[in-house]
């Protein structure tokens, strides 16, 4: 009914597919490695607690180029509160000996805040904190804690709850921060990927078109894919608190099968044989197509898994070539 044109459309999306689980796979595996959710809830407590009028971006620098947030903050107000008194406390468990947490509920940290600003004091718990912000040098630390303080007008869980609402606006600017710089690394590592792997949309597109074989035998592969594979998920991959060879084997193992599958079933990958000669041509003559599929990897798999299945429903909507040739004049 569609002729060509649908298969090449199913063998490309296939191809999405495949590409997409991959980039997913090393996205995961790299984010995982380098604990960098962990690391950035890190640097978010040092610009919270010691410097919360630090102008920075693209994720702090991508968290000081993998290094503890720590060394890369600038210089606090002198005598003021260090971030690890907050971090290291045991309801937060930002302690390196525990590991790195990636993610805090509100309610401790600000049991924990308020726990560092009381101290060693005993008398009542509003005025004992209402001491410690006082006790803070100027800066914004003290005044967001002041206008806290002062709103909730001796009330203990007005108190909290304000401390709960502060922390809570501060983690939504670490996750706008944190996608910002998530689609950006995303599309780097996919560009990098599609030409590493020599996955040219372009190139996969024409000899889908002009090898019928080839064609036919995507489609087929595309479909078994669909009848074994549900829609794909997250890839598991996630060290331990001190990582060694032996946790990175799952995501050295979730790698290889995703690039092989890839290189398998796709017609893509670079000739081992190839020319140097002829690489400047190559590249340029395959960089619109790397760039289509770096953009389309980041699009996501469970959305080329979604259109695969619609397009070969489609597909299936017309007759079998079985039935064409039952049928009689």
């Amino acid at each position: 009914m569609f002729g060509p044109i649908l298969d090449v459309a199913i063998g490309l999306v296939f191809t999405f597919l495949l590409f997409s689980i991959l980039l997913s796979t090393v996205t995961e595996a790299l984010a995982a490695v380098l604990r960098l959710r962990a690391r950035a809830l890190e640097d978010a407590f040092v610009r919270l607690i010691e410097n919360p009028a630090t102008p920075k971006t693209l994720l702090s620098y991508f968290v000081g180029l993998f290094g503890k947030a720590k060394k890369t903050r600038g210089p606090g107000p002198a005598g003021g509160l260090a971030y690890e008194a907050v971090y290291n406390h045991p309801l937060v468990g930002g302690d390196q000996g525990r590991g790195m947490p990636s993610y805090v509920p509100p309610e401790q940290f600000a049991s924990a805040l308020l726990a560092v600003l009381r101290g060693a004091a005993s008398g009542a718990l509003v005025a004992d904190v209402t001491a410690g912000v006082a006790a803070l040098p100027p800066g914004k630390l003290r005044d967001a804690l002041t206008a806290i303080v002062q709103e909730a007008q001796g009330d203990w869980d007005k108190l909290k709850k304000g401390v709960e609402d502060w922390f809570n606006a501060a983690m939504d600017r670490l996750s706008g921060d944190y996608k910002r710089f998530a689609q950006l690394a995303a599309f780097v590592i996919a560009l990098g990927l599609a030409i590493g792997f020599n996955v040219d949309t372009v190139h996969v597109a024409y000899r889908l078109y002009n090898e019928p074989a080839l064609r036919e035998t995507m489609v087929r592969a595309a479909g078994d894919f669909v009848k074994t594979n549900g829609p794909p998920g997250q890839t598991s991959c996630a060290p331990s608190a001190t990582p060694g060879l032996d946790d990175l084997k799952p995501c050295k193992d979730a790698i290889e099968k995703a690039s092989s599958v890839l290189l398998i079933t796709a017609p893509v990958g670079w000739d081992p044989k190839i020319d140097q000669a002829e690489l400047p041509r190559i590249v340029a003559s395959s960089l619109l197509g790397w760039l289509v599929t770096a953009l389309a990897g980041m699009m996501g798999a469970a959305y080329w898994f979604q259109l695969l299945v619609k397009l070969i429903n489609l597909r299936g909507t017309g007759p079998k070539p079985e039935e064409k040739k039952d049928k009689k004049p």
